[in-house]
């Protein structure tokens, strides 16, 4: 889909196009250069794990946050078209409906291109939580995304967190033993999401963290899910990740469904869903992530079946003209 807005000529830009799908940017006659921002798509979440048993299943893990940057090339350097990629979002692991069953990783949100001038990697998908915690356990969450032409960042997984396509420590995604919220200062980069971890045993102690926050300019993860609990009936998600610049979060599941992520604007970058939970019985669902966040992990539960993750926000490109 193509959104193409007019402003006064002059010192100001004169031709906006936003593609929120794939297709081709062709230069206006008499354009000078261009200002491109590309995004990619945000990793969806995973699914909580769903369990009768005497132990606690495990809630699922936020997904990555997808990578954003921003550049200007000059006409004469692009030829006469371009080939522009959108990414879609990640996919949220599908709700666990068979009892004793682990949770469903999320899928990496997919990667955004303004042909091979600018590459914004898309962010992990998040892990699905284990079914049955005798001993210590974990759901992974879904690295950030990375710039440039390197590759998926990986998803999370069961035990197992997610790294990002570049050597960077703060794009990969945690089990959920950060004392605080996992956090990026690199410019560009997304965020991973909250992973979760279980101490294990049929009282264990649960620590889940939010999705990661962004103190530069780029999309954050979402929250992790709510973990069931022989000791608790009410459990809460963890938000999304702070986007520090809009001072923005999407709040987790408490007494009603996660928030969904949000964006300043249709062409800047997003946040990453809340992590769905239980309530009274009943699981309030896992935020989405807009704009390249990552989607909210699904909640846990013993009683019926699991909440399924968020959907990570697809990417976008923007073109702005100069004549």
């Amino acid at each position: 889909m193509l959104k193409t807005f007019s402003v006064s000529a002059g010192t100001s830009p004169t031709k906006k196009t936003l593609f929120t799908s794939s297709g081709t940017y062709t230069p206006t006659s008499g354009a000078i250069f261009v200002e491109v921002a590309v995004c990619g798509a945000g990793g969806g979440g995973g699914s909580g794990a769903y369990s009768l048993s005497t132990y606690n299943p495990m809630a699922g893990a936020g997904g990555g946050g997808g990578a954003y940057i921003q550049a200007f090339f000059p006409i004469s350097e692009l030829g006469s078209s371009v080939a522009v990629t959108v990414g879609t979002g990640g996919s949220g692991g599908a709700s666990q409906t068979s009892e004793a069953s682990n949770g469903n990783d999320g899928t990496t949100g997919g990667q955004s291109s303004f042909g091979a001038f600018a590459i914004a990697g898309g962010g992990g998908g998040g892990g699905g939580g284990s079914f049955n915690i005798v001993s210590v356990g974990a759901a992974g969450s879904g690295a950030g995304g990375a710039l440039g032409n390197t590759g998926a960042s990986v998803g999370g997984a069961q035990n197992v967190a997610g790294t990002g396509a570049i050597s960077l420590t703060t794009l990969n995604g945690n089990t959920g033993n950060a004392s605080t919220a996992p956090s990026c200062l690199n410019a560009f980069c997304g965020t991973p999401g909250g992973g979760i971890n279980s101490t294990g045993g049929a009282t264990p102690t649960i620590t889940r963290c939010p999705g990661g926050t962004q103190f530069a300019y780029a999309p954050t993860g979402g929250g992790a899910g709510g973990t069931s609990s022989n000791a608790l009936a009410n459990i809460s998600g963890q938000a999304g990740g702070l986007m520090v610049v809009t001072n923005a979060q999407a709040s987790g599941a408490v007494t009603t469904n996660a928030a969904n992520g949000t964006a300043a604007t249709t062409f800047s970058p997003g946040g990453g869903g809340g992590g769905g939970g239980v309530r009274s019985s009943a699981i309030k669902t896992a935020g989405n992530g807009i704009q390249g966040g990552g989607g909210g992990g699904g909640a846990a539960t013993q009683t019926l079946a699991s909440g399924a993750g968020g959907t990570g926000g697809n990417g976008f490109l923007y073109v702005v003209e100069y004549f």
